[in-house]
């Protein structure tokens, strides 16, 4: 991975974004939706800072570099470089869907993993709630392929149901 602190050591400027509703930032998250645009205006505003020669890059791995390719598809003027990696183009063919067919094994995996920061959000103050929640999201990953993939309806999803997580793909 890319050291943020390697490369500022170099001259570059740094900045580390979560996606909206992620971790400590504002908004709620809905897989894939705010990306595109989140990432143009990112680009811009990190374009006009008084200590920018106005090129963008932009790195990450994972869902971090799908946010990549999501705001290179606008072509910001600003962005100039990008380098994702352990990524993917589309969502929509090869993370929880094959070409169009939800992949339950992924989706419901990924969602429980995503899960994680929800509920880290909703007892931020409570931290014997958030213990039991986690132990709970715990028990649901461990027991998904044994149990949970045959829970259906998928609306009903119940590790998610469990939890009172709306499902993002079902």
């Amino acid at each position: 991975m890319l050291d943020p602190a390697q490369v500022a050591r170099r001259g570059y400027v740094v900045i580390v974004q979560d996606t909206r509703g992620r971790a400590t930032s504002e908004g709620e998250w809905i897989p894939f939706f705010y990306e595109p645009e989140d990432g143009v205006d990112t680009v811009a505003w990190a374009a006009q800072l008084p200590y920018s020669n106005g090129e963008v890059g932009m790195y990450g791995v994972s869902y971090f570099g799908f946010t990549q390719w999501a705001t290179a598809i606008h072509q910001p003027p600003a962005l100039k470089a990008m380098i994702p990696f352990q990524t993917w183009n589309d969502p929509f063919n090869g993370v929880v869907f094959r070409k169009g067919a939800l992949e339950l094994g992924s989706a419901g995996s990924w969602q429980l993993n995503m899960a994680m920061d929800v509920l880290i959000r909703r007892h931020r103050g409570n931290p014997q709630a958030l213990g039991q929640a986690l132990q709970l999201l715990v028990k649901e990953m461990d027991t998904l392929a044994t149990s949970g993939y045959a829970s259906l309806p998928l609306s009903e999803f119940a590790p998610f149901k469990q939890q009172d997580i709306a499902p993002a793909f079902f």
